[in-house]
């Protein structure tokens, strides 16, 4: 499928899934929640998200052993997590790879990045059991949830493990192979496998681990605040639960255009649940979905700056990457 016809596909779903939803509630609604948020609270959650951004920063700075600096880092994680949330189908991954390439090989910066999806996964699922097991009278969607959510966590787990210790079957493919463009493709795989060699530190695991945490801890701390801000009165441990749902629209590769429809759709099911009225659920969730992107929009263009600075040419070069 051309990029065309996958911004397409994206706009469609996204289009349809916001008619669906604002047939059931009045923009007036959305409007009204997105006044009530105090300036404080804005803040506090910006705060907060930001400091989601440095940790992911220090995450991929330990994974790649400091071969490319903070700052750096900071401001790629920047532009890298706009151009997620903006292109559909998580096509904007390649973002990163894109913008570490100069000081950092391919196939590490691949790594990098798969590591650090695994120990996303792995976070979310941890916050979600510690606050499902610690609630009491857990709706039944929540509950028939838990069985996929610990599935996914030992997918993930095993993931880790499997792609940093066995890459052995790669080797014996690119020997046996005969045909060029196979045993090439075996090759760049085998470079990829090598490049997990990354987290065979316990060091690394265990600092992936922790600031994978305060990346989501951050993440669902600013769900938080903005909710309390227009008067949304659910515990924390409810709003991970509730949040967590949307939260993984963000990671899996749905075609939507900033995963607007999605985002709030899985939002308002999950929330509706724990009982706020049909169209506070729907509300808040565009609320939550709208601020977020104003932020990831400000860091975006903060990280361009910053990059463009030392890459002069990094913002158009990406442009025609996206483009193609």
């Amino acid at each position: 499928m051309r990029q065309k016809e996958k911004i397409a596909t994206a706009v469609l779903i996204s289009a349809v899934l916001i008619a669906i939803l604002l047939s059931q509630v009045q923009i007036a609604d959305i409007i009204v929640t997105i006044a009530k948020i105090d300036i404080p609270y804005l803040i506090a959650g910006f705060i907060l998200y930001a400091c989601s951004y440095l940790f992911r920063a220090l995450r991929f700075y330990a994974l790649l052993h400091g071969r490319l600096g903070l700052r750096d880092l900071f401001s790629i994680v920047c532009i890298h997590n706009m151009m997620n949330n903006l292109l559909p189908a998580r096509t904007g991954e390649l973002s990163y790879i894109y913008l570490v390439r100069h000081r950092i090989a391919v196939s590490d910066g691949i790594a990098s990045l798969m590591i650090a999806r695994v120990f996303d996964l792995i976070a979310i699922s941890t916050l979600f059991f510690i606050a499902a097991i610690s609630s009491q009278n857990l709706p039944d969607a929540i509950s028939r949830s838990l069985p996929y959510i610990a599935t996914l966590m030992l997918i993930a787990i095993s993931s880790l493990f499997l792609i940093a210790y066995k890459g052995s079957f790669v080797q014996n493919l690119r020997h046996r192979q005969k045909i060029k463009i196979l045993k090439f493709l075996a090759e760049k795989l085998e470079e990829i496998i090598e490049s997990f060699d990354m987290i065979k530190s316990k060091n690394v695991v265990i600092y992936c681990f922790f600031s994978s945490m305060v990346i989501w801890v951050c993440l669902y701390f600013t769900v938080y605040v903005l909710l309390i801000s227009v008067n949304v009165n659910l515990s924390l441990k409810l709003i991970i639960l509730g949040a967590t749902f949307s939260l993984l629209i963000n990671i899996l590769p749905i075609p939507s255009i900033g995963n607007f429809g999605p985002y709030e759709g899985v939002w308002a099911l999950a929330f509706f649940s724990f009982g706020l009225p049909k169209i506070k659920a729907i509300s808040t969730g565009f609320m939550i979905h709208i601020v977020i992107t104003i932020y990831y929009l400000i860091l975006g263009c903060y990280g361009f700056i910053k990059l463009r600075s030392l890459k002069p040419n990094t913002s158009f070069s990406l442009f025609l990457l996206f483009k193609s």
